[in-house]
């Protein structure tokens, strides 16, 4: 069975600043003051991603990342159908004479795309950008809140088309998705293990700490089923999925156990 990755090897500096930041601004939008945000200095002894000062009181923040292989692979294949997308002459003509660009938000199913092909790829983007031209039939208020397409494209569960104005008509995939079922991401495993390898780093600088998870995509559904089931402590006050763009999700919370 194949592991999320979380080893070093795919530690990044800035990477690991971008989570931060999208975790502090959550936490000032919630009213809590924070201050003395930093690195803190390496030595001897193990140290976490960042401190701050929370409300007050000394906080650790530590920064990991959430990789799976199949997930990974299927995003690529995403990506692969998202540029035959763009060589769809039809489409590329309807955006402009639109003056918009063209947004699919897609639920997928990741096994179809674990073994795929160029060919695999022409061939759904044409069957998409099919769907999408029969979308557009709506016309452009109706694609404001955005409108479900029918599609036979044997990995996507769902489809919507989103359109926005702008002077540089694009067609693009925005949200991708996983279906429920990648429950199955390990998340069990992934959340003992760093347990294991994270849980006491934080000690020697603070008493409590944040885990910030970082996912390619919103996995937060996965690993907040992992940490109800988790039978030992949890060693962070709070824990959160944080994924593309800095969107994030609270996945554990101190504050919300009886």
């Amino acid at each position: 069975m194949k592991k999320p990755v979380t080893d070093k090897r795919y530690r990044d500096p800035q990477d690991e600043e971008t989570v931060a930041s999208a975790v502090v601004a959550h936490l000032l939008s919630e009213g809590r003051t924070v201050a003395d945000f930093r690195r803190p200095p390496t030595g001897g002894v193990r140290s976490p991603d960042f401190l701050m000062q929370l409300d007050g009181s000394q906080m650790a923040l530590e920064v990991v990342r959430f990789l799976d292989a199949d997930l990974t692979k299927a995003m690529a294949n995403i990506a692969m159908v998202e540029r035959a997308l763009k060589n769809e002459v039809r489409l590329q003509e309807a955006a402009a004479g639109l003056g918009c660009k063209l947004v699919l938000e897609i639920h997928f199913s990741v096994q179809p795309l674990l073994d795929y092909q160029r060919a695999d790829a022409d061939h759904d983007a044409g069957l998409l950008a099919a769907s999408i031209l029969r979308g557009l039939a709506v016309g452009l208020d109706g694609l404001e809140g955005g409108v479900q397409l029918l599609t036979n494209v044997s990995w996507v569960q769902r489809a919507d088309l989103v359109a926005y104005s702008s002077s540089e008509p694009s067609v693009y995939i925005g949200s991708c998705t996983p279906e429920p079922s990648l429950a199955s991401l390990n998340a069990a495993a992934f959340l003992s293990r760093t347990i294991i390898s994270k849980g006491n780093q934080h000690l020697a600088h603070a008493t409590t700490a944040i885990l910030a998870i970082r996912s390619d995509l919103d996995v937060s559904a996965a690993l907040r089923g992992a940490f109800a089931e988790e039978n030992q402590l949890i060693p962070w006050w709070r824990v959160y999925n944080v994924w593309s763009g800095g969107s994030l999700r609270v996945v554990h919370s101190a504050d919300d156990r009886g």
